[in-house]
């Protein structure tokens, strides 16, 4: 008799866990690519003065606009206790946005533990923003309320790939969500493995 296999995939809900997608406009930036892990290379993200607390608003494309930035790691004492930032207002090249027009400015961001010089072992939650000026004057770029500007920084290989065995795994067809409610696994019917134990990973 033919054995019967689930395939099986792992979709995470960003509302369950109490986070907007990166790419919300009340984060007042917005990030490519959009979900960013802490091994996500080459990360671009784009500073729109119009949204949030519009507080650096209006400006010319000549402003000279830096980013105050840190992290929400593993060492820090609370949610809102940066870490690897700068003092301010430090006006090193490497926070310096490049102006895009129509109020939008951008940071590159190459490798987010080189930037920050986080060393290994050091988990990394979020990446925090506040823009300003050369001087660090009052006029600021933050969120609609003024708070700091945070992005979720998610595990490595997120979503995290799994395997799973049927029937000895015992994965259930259709949806079945996680104790927390963050994710969900959801399993349909796949051809036969022909070869080695039916093993699939999740995708």
């Amino acid at each position: 008799m033919k054995n019967s296999y689930l395939r099986c995939g792992a979709i995470w809900l960003f509302a369950s866990l109490g986070i907007l997608p990166p790419t919300a406009g009340a984060q007042v930036v917005t990030t490519s690519p959009a979900i960013i892990t802490a091994d996500t290379k080459n990360i671009v993200i784009t500073f729109h003065a119009d949204w949030g607390n519009r507080g650096m608003a209006g400006l010319p494309a000549s402003t000279a606009v830096y980013a105050h930035t840190g992290l929400i790691t593993s060492q820090s004492a609370t949610p809102d206790d940066w870490t690897f930032a700068p003092t301010w207002p430090d006006n090193s090249a490497k926070y310096k946005l490049k102006a895009e027009g129509s109020g939008t400015w951008t940071l590159d961001i190459p490798d987010i533990r080189q930037y920050y010089g986080v060393p290994a072992g050091v988990e990394i939650k979020n990446m925090v923003f506040v823009f300003r000026d050369a001087a660090g004057s009052d006029s600021q770029g933050k969120t609609i309320n003024g708070g700091d500007i945070s992005l979720t920084v998610f595990p490595s290989g997120f979503p995290a790939p799994d395997m799973r065995q049927y029937p000895d795994g015992d994965p259930q067809p259709g949806a079945t969500p996680s104790s927390d409610g963050s994710s969900a696994i959801f399993c349909f019917p796949a051809p036969e493995k022909k070869h080695g134990a039916a093993r699939w990973l999740l995708e």
